[in-house]
């Protein structure tokens, strides 16, 4: 605005003295000079204006396009789910290309229509839910015929399924330990054994700290929920006893989660998100009246490299976002890591002198056309419709690749032969477009960041292993966030670093079909007297329920 400032000063003054009959020449050489000489300092101004206003043009459209996005996460729809809706014709007005269907240069195919199967009505209740029969029979006065009043005989049964709930029963324990002694020579005394304990002598049976745990983290409810639910049963349990039970049911479940985590370390391939966990701070002077630290919990899942392949996932509290934290989580670990296109995983990738490092990065594509869909609702008319396309087309590629029977090895040749091609399509789309669009709006964002990150984008044809995006890390991030909407915050590091663990165990248990409430419970009960060296037969992945005995030593088949 400056540089304009002093054009029109300049400017002003020149036309002053031109205006002034006693200051212009009698040559008329001179006259033409002083012609020349404002005639440029207009076009010169003129051309400042103009620029000046295309800078403004772009930055309101780059404002317009904000201001879109935050109505639409405040009031609409925030599925990336996109409509099927008919293109209309451009506005000569707008700054972006529009999407002409019929003048694309690239390739279409006509879009199979999708035939709905009828519905086959009611699933059948699992056969492992226990069944209680109730027989509704006629009195005796209806038993009788209403015409001639003979007995009536039964010709059959009509039967429907209903479910149903038991609420929950709590109940008291009382361990009775007998003690044996000789009566002979009155020196032996011998005690029987007791239950193994969780928690050193506390209250809690392995069951009720499995229900903590499994409310709290699986289903979201926070410990002040739980002690007023324990309320209504006539217990009072505050929220800092369940915390402490929280507390120390972690300390005993490290050790597996250290050993998942030695099991993830090896797999050659391994997905990573993160989010947010504000976290309290200590309670000090100088804290007083300061909001929660923005603490952060990773998660970091793969395929073990058993024949089975089961998922192992493993979340890790960290109090900051810097590239310190996954590298110190990855430092065994060597191979493909796909995440979004955060810095902080850049050292992972190349090192200080540039070389490449233990990982070699894979991009998401989810991300890239989650950027494409909210420039194409930002403008409807967008030509992101036609990059939205072809990148459906990977998305049906790969799932032809998953449903059919094929090795990682045909799956890698598979994607070679067309997605490789579909990819350079992209690119290409991509190159022609960029210089098009503003750089600041979301299509020239979206295109930008398309292109920075096209290496990675690209690594996931080279191997069968690699999937096209990141959603499996995103999907176990999901539990996370729903807790925290609920809880809203941890009480202290201490707190995040437990929730790590617990999370670890129950999503590893969720993605294997494992109960985690059996699991919990069982695992509470046999870990402090497990020998170490055989710990891997409590992870969830390996873990089967043990078999119903009675009259074990040390318990009694009667509850009082």
């Amino acid at each position: 605005m400056d540089s304009l400032l002093i054009a029109r000063y300049v400017m002003e003054e020149k036309l002053k003295n031109f205006l002034d009959h006693s200051q212009l020449p009698d040559d008329v050489e001179a006259l033409k000079d002083m012609i020349v000489t404002i005639a440029n300092l207009c076009l010169g101004t003129y051309m400042e204006y103009s620029k000046q206003i295309q800078v403004s043009a772009e930055n309101n459209e780059y404002l317009q396009s904000e201001i879109a996005v935050l109505k639409r996460f405040q009031f609409g729809q925030r599925s990336e789910r996109l409509k099927k809706k008919k293109i209309t014709i451009a506005n000569d007005n707008c700054v972006e290309p529009f999407y002409d269907p019929s003048s694309s240069p690239f390739k279409k195919t006509q879009k199979e229509k999708k035939t709905r199967e009828n519905h086959k009505g009611r699933n059948a209740f699992p056969a492992h839910l226990p069944r209680e029969e109730v027989i509704h029979d006629l009195v005796a006065d209806e038993k009788a015929c209403g015409k001639c009043g003979a007995f009536l005989s039964q010709i059959g049964v009509e039967e429907r399924e209903q479910l149903e709930t038991i609420s929950v029963r709590v109940i008291v324990k009382k361990h009775k330990r007998l003690k044996y002694a000789c009566r002979c020579c009155g020196e032996t005394i011998v005690l029987a054994k007791g239950p193994f304990e969780a928690i050193e002598k506390g209250i809690a049976g392995p069951n009720l700290l499995a229900q903590v745990l499994v409310d709290k983290y699986a289903d979201h409810l926070p410990l002040y929920r739980q002690s007023q639910r324990f309320k209504r049963h006539g217990l009072h349990i505050h929220r800092s006893t369940l915390w402490n039970w929280v507390r120390l049911s972690t300390v005993s479940l490290i050790p597996l989660v250290e050993a998942m985590k030695q099991d993830l370390l090896i797999v050659g391939h391994i997905f990573s998100d993160d989010t947010t966990m504000p976290t309290l701070r200590e309670q000090t002077p100088e804290n007083l009246g300061k909001q929660a630290k923005k603490n952060y919990m990773w998660v970091y899942t793969g395929l073990s490299k058993e024949k089975e392949k089961f998922p192992i996932v493993i979340y890790d509290f960290s109090e900051g976002r810097d590239s310190q934290y996954p590298v110190a989580f990855l430092k065994e670990f060597k191979g493909y890591l796909q995440a979004d296109a955060y810095s902080g995983y850049n050292p992972l990738y190349v090192d200080e002198e540039g070389n490449p490092a233990q990982c070699i990065e894979v991009a998401c594509w989810a991300h890239v056309r989650r950027k494409f869909v909210e420039a194409l609702k930002v403008n409807p008319n967008s030509i992101a419709k036609e990059v939205l396309e072809m990148i459906g087309k990977l998305y049906k590629l790969e799932k032809e690749f998953r449903e059919q029977p094929l090795t990682l090895e045909k799956i890698t040749l598979k994607r070679q032969d067309h997605s490789k091609l579909l990819l350079e399509e992209i690119h290409a789309w991509l190159i022609q477009y960029e210089p098009q669009v503003v750089p600041k709006s979301l299509l020239g964002q979206a295109i930008s960041y398309a292109l920075s990150n096209w290496k990675a984008l690209t690594v996931y044809i080279q191997d069968g292993r690699l999937e096209i995006d990141n959603n499996r890390s995103e999907r176990c991030i999901k539990g996370v966030v729903l807790g925290r909407k609920n809880y809203m915050f941890m009480g202290s590091p201490q707190g995040g670093h437990a929730a790590a663990t617990i999370y670890s165990l129950i999503e590893t248990c969720k993605q294997n079909n494992v109960d985690p409430l059996a699991y919990l419970a069982d695992v509470l009960a046999r870990i402090p007297t497990h020998p170490n060296k055989q710990i891997h037969e409590l992870l969830p992945y390996h873990w089967r329920p043990p078999p119903a005995k009675e009259g074990q030593p040390g318990q009694s088949k009667n509850v009082a």
